[in-house]
C-alpha cells in the first residue's frame, strides 16, 4: 500500500511540475503578445504624428480651404493615436492576463 501512496505522490509532483511549465509557457506567450501590441501602438503613434502635422500644401490638400485641411489632417492624426491607445490597452490586458493566470494556479 505504501508503494501506491508513493506512486500517487510522485504523480502529483510531476503533474504540478508539468502545470508550472505550461503556466510559464502561457505567461511567455501573453508577454510576447503584449510586447508585439506595444510595438504596434508605438508605430501607430508615429504615424499619427506624421499625419497630424503634415504640411497642408496645394499638392496634398483635400479641400480648398487651408483651415479645413488642417482640421482634417489633425483629426486623422487623432484617430491614429486613439487606435494606438486602444492597442496598448489590449496589450496591457494580455500582460495582466499572463500574470494573473500564473497566480491563480
Amino acid at each position: 500500500m505504501s508503494k501506491d501512496v508513493n506512486k500517487s505522490l510522485g504523480l502529483e509532483e510531476t503533474s504540478k511540475a508539468e502545470n508550472k511549465t505550461e503556466t510559464q509557457k502561457d505567461l511567455n506567450s501573453y508577454l510576447i503578445a503584449s510586447l508585439w501590441l506595444y510595438g504596434i501602438a508605438v508605430i501607430f503613434v508615429v504615424i499619427g504624428f506624421i499625419v497630424g502635422f503634415r504640411e497642408s500644401t496645394y499638392d496634398n490638400s483635400i479641400v480648398n480651404g487651408d483651415a479645413y485641411n488642417y482640421i482634417i489632417f489633425a483629426t486623422r492624426g487623432v484617430i491614429w493615436i486613439g487606435t494606438a491607445i486602444l492597442v496598448s490597452i489590449i496589450g496591457f490586458a494580455c500582460q495582466v492576463k499572463g500574470h494573473v493566470s500564473d497566480f491563480i494556479e
